[in-house]
């Protein structure tokens, strides 16, 4: 469908129609892009109550307030969601895995210790300045016990 005048609900004063800022990010993402019916709640909900049309998680995501901001990490301007900024590592499955030694920890008499698929995605990393968790991996095996932090008493 294309981008048409919003369809307001039939109980709106022609008045608050007219004066209220429709162009405003805040109305625009209460807007349903399928079949243009302002929705107060589509902004929090995921599903249009009109025609069934679901947000994707990005689309939920940013009409929720977790916007992406921009900030240094290690040496480089780059793109996140404003609520995962600094949290790679509650991410990735490879911090409690038995296979990782992250580059500082690997032994020097012995570098090949480190996961081989953890040491070809940070070089990727490295190479294109990007962060990526891993979530997903058939060669996990438990933490080794320096791995596991004790709680602090």
């Amino acid at each position: 469908m294309n981008k048409k005048e919003p369809i307001f609900p039939k109980n709106w004063p022609e008045d608050y129609r007219v004066t209220k800022n429709w162009k405003a990010p805040e109305i625009q993402e209460n807007i349903c892009p399928d079949c243009g019916r302002y929705l107060a709640r589509f902004s929090h909900d995921k599903v249009c109550q009109f025609c069934g049309y679901e947000r994707t998680k990005a689309e939920f995501n940013i009409a929720c307030g977790m916007r992406v901001v921009k900030y240094n990490h290690h040496g480089n301007d780059v793109f996140v969601l404003k609520d995962d900024v600094g949290n790679h590592r509650d991410h990735c499955l490879c911090w409690i895995c038995g296979k990782f030694y992250p580059e500082p920890e690997v032994p020097v008499k012995t570098p090949n210790m480190n996961c081989p698929q953890a040491r070809m995605l940070y070089l990727l990393c490295v190479l294109f300045k990007m962060v990526t968790p891993v979530w997903e991996c058939p060669n996990w095996i438990p933490p080794r016990p320096d791995q596991i932090e004790t709680e602090k008493q």
